[in-house]
């Protein structure tokens, strides 16, 4: 009887087992949720302006190389550029919030006012410089270990301006 009782178990066991099995390999399957990319590359520094309302010009005053446009979640206009090997990245919107995309960890940008209303920040490694237009807020950064000075970074700004 316990021989009886143990070959009719594996047998229920081996039937469940492979009722149990299916094809878990499916690709798009219900339930799954993908996350939108908010940044959205264009092709220029008008397509730029023309999605956020703004007007950003090229540097010319350097020579600029790797040029990248884009705009995140059509508000925020994004210029990333390189001049002289070091790398640098300018935020256009019409928002006071911060739009720098700075996160250091015990580092804050703070309020750091110049006479002609610019917010700037110098820190180890890092320059940043914010700037309001009328409504449109700007924020120009480099955390290139071979940025110069703060005083560069303002002359990149007045040509980004003109």
């Amino acid at each position: 009887m316990r021989k009886l009782l143990y070959v009719v178990l594996m047998g229920v066991l081996v039937t469940l087992s492979a009722c149990s099995s299916s094809n878990t390999t499916q690709q798009g399957g219900v339930g799954m949720t993908q996350v939108v990319n908010p940044v959205r590359n264009v092709d220029s520094l008008e397509d730029v302006n023309a999605a956020i309302g703004c007007k950003i010009y090229p540097v010319e005053e350097y020579s600029v190389s790797d040029e990248r446009f884009y705009v995140i979640n059509d508000s925020v206009g994004g210029y990333a550029f390189v001049i002289d090997g070091v790398s640098y990245t300018l935020r256009a919107a019409r928002t006071t919030e911060d739009i720098s995309g700075v996160y250091y960890e015990g580092m804050s940008l703070g309020e750091y006012a110049e006479e002609n209303g610019t917010d700037s920040l110098v820190s180890v490694g890092s320059m940043w410089i914010r700037w309001f237009d009328g409504d449109m807020q700007y924020s120009l950064y480099s955390d290139d270990e071979n940025a110069e000075d703060i005083d560069t970074l303002s002359a990149i700004k007045e040509s980004l301006m003109k």
